[in-house]
């Protein structure tokens, strides 16, 4: 169980942080600038680190957030399975660059737990005793299986399985009532969105296995009846639950997005609990999305109206 006083002082650090955070007002405008130079300014306005990249502005504030967090939580352990997610990105670059031989590590993470160059030591040497045993177990499969089939999907689609496993068995050890129903929820909509996946792309039922992940509140076993399902059984099915609205209109990505943000604020005021650190993290990473999505759509000629569309719920 985790000891939730420890948090008081971390909690208040995060609260004047969320002063700086985009709200829906400073986000359009950031839409509504006139161009790439004015919306760097308004970045600037939120704490983002001046640079004539916008893309390295970014990345600076992705990176800041995560020195930031460390500096401010009082232990790791919990913190490290969210870490863990760029670990995971960067295991998977460096698998995609030894079977495909390309170099890809302008695509890659430094704010994992591991540095990318300690994971590349890994990867090369075979030496995987360091690493969580369900990562290490992913990364071999990933091997073996790209020696059958040359596929580089089949990395993506196990490494995300073993990634979402280990987060799910480490946050389940803490008996947190926030990290348990979060755990639910985050399991829930990457099932979801992975089963349409599968039946819309990949079309095998054999993938559902090996993509899906545990610990959510509907089962392996739905999932596998609903493949054989149409769509009005489908929705049917999803009316019984709490991600009905989902899939009604729009895009389902950003629903489920939104869906997280949503929960994650109805958590934000615990005046001491590791919840208004989790949402602030979370929610400056969604922040950051946004961002991204409209210094892309400006650098691209996307028109404001589709780049408004794309955009997440703000956590502020």
């Amino acid at each position: 169980m985790i000891d939730s006083t420890k948090y008081a002082y971390s909690v208040g650090r995060v609260r004047v942080a969320e002063n700086f955070m985009m709200d829906e007002v400073k986000l359009l405008r950031l839409v509504d600038a006139q161009d790439i130079s004015e919306a760097q300014k308004i970045l600037i306005e939120c704490r983002y680190k001046e640079d004539d990249d916008y893309m390295a502005m970014l990345d600076n504030e992705h990176a800041s957030l995560y020195s930031y967090i460390r500096s401010i939580i009082p232990d790791l352990n919990i913190f490290n399975a969210f870490f863990f997610k760029y670990d995971t990105h960067n295991i998977k670059v460096l698998l995609k660059s030894e079977f495909l031989k390309k170099p890809f590590d302008e695509i890659a993470s430094e704010v994992g737990v591991f540095k990318y160059e300690t994971l590349k030591k890994f990867i090369q040497e075979r030496d995987f005793s360091q690493l969580p045993k369900v990562i290490a177990d992913g990364i071999i499969e990933s091997i073996e299986d790209f020696s059958k089939s040359n596929d580089p999907q089949l990395i993506d689609l196990i490494m995300d399985q073993a990634y979402y496993t280990y987060f799910n068995e480490s946050i389940n050890k803490t008996h947190d009532a926030f990290l348990k129903e979060f755990t639910v929820i985050q399991t829930d909509l990457i099932n979801l969105k992975a089963f349409m996946r599968i039946k819309k792309v990949f079309q095998k039922e054999s993938f559902l296995s090996r993509t899906l992940i545990s610990h959510g509140s509907i089962t392996l076993n739905d999932f596998k009846r609903l493949y054989e399902a149409d769509e009005d059984e489908f929705k049917k099915f999803l009316k019984d639950t709490r991600y009905a609205s989902l899939f009604d209109r729009g895009d389902v990505e950003k629903n489920c997005d939104d869906y997280m943000t949503s929960f994650l604020k109805d958590n934000r005021y615990d005046p001491i609990g590791i919840a208004p650190v989790i949402g602030f993290m979370l929610g400056k990473e969604t922040e950051i999305k946004n961002a991204r999505i409209v210094m892309m759509g400006k650098a691209n000629r996307i028109s404001k109206d589709k780049t408004k569309e794309r955009l997440r719920m703000c956590y502020v």
